[in-house]
């Protein structure tokens, strides 16, 4: 059944669809729409849903913790400060850790 617009503005007013179900829009409204009968173009149903002043209630974004960081320190002298990297393979494990100041790596203990 095809309705007027003055049909489709009565039944987007009076409908507590959209009331009820403020996190539709106006697809999901037109889609609900067009399955109860009501013959409606998406465009008209855009148009309809945005002069009726509703729209989706949206939703805060979450902030992220604000923290301080700490810039790296800089050595000053061998064997102060390490980095470590764990690789892992199907055949084998490694742990890599070199030293800092002087780029020197040892490979699970081993300095090469």
């Amino acid at each position: 059944m095809r309705l007027s617009v003055r049909q489709l503005m009565r039944i987007y007013q009076g409908a507590s669809l959209m009331l009820e179900r403020r996190r539709f829009g106006y697809r999901r409204i037109w889609q609900l729409l067009r399955r109860e009968g009501f013959h409606v173009n998406h465009k008209r149903a855009s148009r309809l849903y945005r002069l009726s002043g509703l729209g989706v209630k949206r939703r805060r974004r979450r902030k992220g913790l604000t923290t301080v960081r700490l810039p790296l320190l800089r050595p000053v002298a061998p064997n102060l400060t390490w980095s470590m990297d764990l690789g892992m393979d199907t055949l084998a494990t490694s742990l890599t850790c070199v030293d800092d100041f002087t780029k020197e790596v040892s490979v699970n203990g081993a300095p090469y």
